[in-house]
């Protein structure tokens, strides 16, 4: 920002040798600090613990669609394209290049190599593609090829018997399609190698068989880094109390901010997105002399929660279902045995019986986090994958719901 020579300390705003409190900042400094907090998060984030700068990459999900693109523009417009670009779901921009186009009698093929930055992820450098062909339904109908996981069982987001491809990259090739054309059109993804890249994933214990999952709600992998994360918390934290904000919400990310923002009446610097860093969050929360915070996420993070574990991430703590199990059993609620995720679970209850689950997850993990935190004031809100409020306990009182 040019010509900017605004610090603060203290509490108090310092700017051309006059001070100015809190509760005086002008517009054009909030959105300055509102700013600074996504410029310093992002490059934190993308940052190792070595301070060497790490490259993002993209989901599989936004692959697979600029493949359908590419494909498309063949089969409509007798166009090859060597590279697509996509405004993803983060509103940033891709471009990706296409790396084989073909066309056959009535279908166009194109593929595209999965790139995925510096993340571990076992999907890198794999070759999605998407075979499109025009229907006679008026219908967007969605296919798995070889090396896309078909899903068998009930309790994920997607329905028995579907290509296993998440909501999010599903509307991001329908998005794509209604650009190209509004007759139907049948598309089939299919992932080189995909049946053996799908058994070091999750996939065959959740019941999707195959091959992997079309995936991503931003559109972006982003490499992780402990420490980094760890310091985009403090920071959005300071900068929130900067603006002089006492009260917090916590997600874990886009999904538990949209939910979030549908749910309560809340300023877009009181959520904190902290990943899986719960601890960090909290820990920096009493630190700063937060008065009330609220934990918003689905219960297969918070669950974790209750056995002690505020890193939830899977390589840090084991899976939320043994506990969520375990509490519906001393309920006297009946689980079945091949549910296999906790959203599986909560989608098998009565709605009597999901209440009373939900409730006692929320009124444990509040215990839990209050005497963790000391922290005085604590809401816990459970939602589904659908952004549906299925229990709380706490003070709810102190947030304003819309």
């Amino acid at each position: 920002m040019r010509n900017a020579k605004n610090i603060y300390t203290n509490n108090t705003i310092l700017s051309n040798n006059h001070s100015y409190t809190l509760a005086k900042v002008n517009r054009g400094l909030f959105l300055f600090f509102i700013a600074l907090q996504d410029v310093i998060r992002i490059i934190l984030y993308i940052m190792t613990e070595n301070n060497k700068p790490l490259k993002t990459g993209y989901t599989t999900g936004s692959c697979a669609t600029a493949a359908t693109a590419a494909a498309l523009d063949l089969l409509l417009n007798n166009n090859i394209t060597e590279y697509i670009e996509l405004v993803l779901p983060s509103q940033d921009t891709a471009t990706i290049k296409v790396e084989n186009i073909y066309t056959n009698t009535y279908s166009a093929t194109a593929s595209v190599k999965k790139y995925s930055g510096d993340d571990p992820d076992i999907t890198n450098g794999a070759i999605i593609s998407s075979t499109v062909k025009l229907n006679n339904t008026e219908e967007i109908r969605l296919f798995a090829g070889k090396g896309v996981g078909t899903v068998t069982k009930k309790g994920l987001q997607v329905p028995v018997g579907e290509p296993a491809i998440n909501p999010v990259p599903r509307q991001m090739i329908k998005q794509v399609v209604s650009e190209y054309t509004d007759q139907g059109i049948d598309i089939t993804i299919a992932v080189e190698g995909g049946e053996e890249l799908a058994k070091k994933t999750f996939n065959p214990r959740l019941g999707i068989v195959g091959g992997i999952s079309i995936i991503g709600t931003s559109g972006i992998v982003r490499p992780f880094s402990h420490k980094a994360i760890q310091e985009t918390v403090k920071i959005s934290i300071d900068v929130a109390t900067a603006l002089g904000r006492n009260k917090l919400v916590l997600v874990a990310g886009h999904f538990g901010m949209t939910a979030a923002q549908n749910l309560f009446e809340v300023k877009e610097d009181e959520i904190i997105e902290v990943s899986n860093e719960w601890g960090v969050a909290l820990n920096c929360a009493k630190q700063k002399n937060i008065d009330s915070v609220l934990i918003l996420s689905h219960p297969g993070k918070l669950a974790k929660f209750i056995d002690g574990y505020f890193n939830t991430h899977s390589r840090s703590s084991p899976s939320a279902l043994p506990i969520v199990k375990r509490i519906a059993t001393r309920l006297n609620i009946n689980i079945l045995n091949e549910s296999t995720t906790v959203e599986g679970i909560f989608n098998e209850l009565t709605p009597k019986d999901r209440n009373k689950l939900a409730t006692e997850l929320a009124s444990q993990i509040y215990t839990v986090v209050q005497k963790y935190s000391k922290i005085s004031h604590i809401t816990v809100i459970l939602i589904d994958m659908q952004y549906n409020e299925l229990g709380s306990s706490g003070d709810t009182d102190k947030w304003q719901r819309k």
